[in-house]
C-alpha cells in the first residue's frame, strides 16, 4: 500500500538548551547542588542533555555561581624560593691558566712564522736574488704578508731590498 502524501512530517521541536557539564568534584570545596533542574515552561521534569548515538548520558552539574576556582601553586606558599646557585664560577678558569694558553697559542704562531721565514732563506740557495711575487707562489700567502716576511728577514740582517717601488724591487742575501 502506497504511503499517504496528505499527512505532513511533524515539524522538528528546537533541543532544550544544553548546560556544558563540569567535573562532579567540586574544585571550590562547595558542595555540587544535585537537586534536579526544570524545564524552560517551569515545569518539574528534569532537563536533560540530547544524547549521541552510541554514548552513555552524562548528568548534568550545575556550579555554584559565586564560587571562585583555585589556582595551583607551583610551590607551597610557606617554603622560601631557594637562589639559584652560581654556575659561572665554577666554569671560569683562572687568569693564570688563561694567561698560559695565550702563550703557548702565541709561541706556535712565532714557530710557523719562523718555518716560513727559513724557507724563504732556502730560496736564497738556489737564486742569489729573489722578488716578492716568489715569496708569495712559494709560501701561498698574500702580498701584503710576502712583504712583511722580506721586511722581518731585512731588520734580522739577513737580506736587503734592491729598488724602492714596482717590478725593479728584488732582495739579496748578505
Amino acid at each position: 500500500m502506497p504511503p499517504d502524501d496528505t499527512t505532513t512530517p511533524p515539524e522538528p521541536s528546537a533541543p532544550d538548551p544544553v548546560v556544558p557539564s563540569e567535573p562532579e568534584t567540586p574544585v571550590s570545596g562547595n558542595p555540587v547542588d544535585s537537586s534536579p533542574t526544570t524545564d524552560s515552561q517551569g515545569g518539574d521534569s528534569p532537563v536533560e542533555a540530547p544524547e549521541a548515538p552510541g554514548s552513555e548520558a552524562t548528568p548534568l552539574v550545575v556550579k555554584d555561581e559565586n564560587s571562585t576556582p583555585e589556582t595551583p601553586t607551583s610551590q607551597p606558599e610557606n617554603e622560601p624560593i631557594s637562589a639559584p646557585t652560581p654556575v659561572a664560577s665554577a666554569t671560569v678558569p683562572s687568569p693564570n691558566f688563561l694567561q698560559a694558553l695565550l702563550q703557548k697559542a702565541n709561541a706556535v704562531l712565532r714557530s710557523r712564522k719562523r718555518k716560513k721565514l727559513d724557507a724563504v732563506m732556502t730560496l736564497f740557495a738556489k737564486r742569489t736574488k729573489i722578488t716578492n711575487d716568489e715569496v708569495e707562489k712559494l709560501l701561498h700567502v698574500s702580498d701584503a704578508t710576502a712583504t712583511r716576511y722580506l721586511s722581518t728577514l731585512e731588520r734580522e740582517g739577513k737580506i736587503v731590498q734592491a729598488g724602492k717601488t714596482g717590478h725593479s724591487v728584488f732582495y739579496t742575501k748578505i
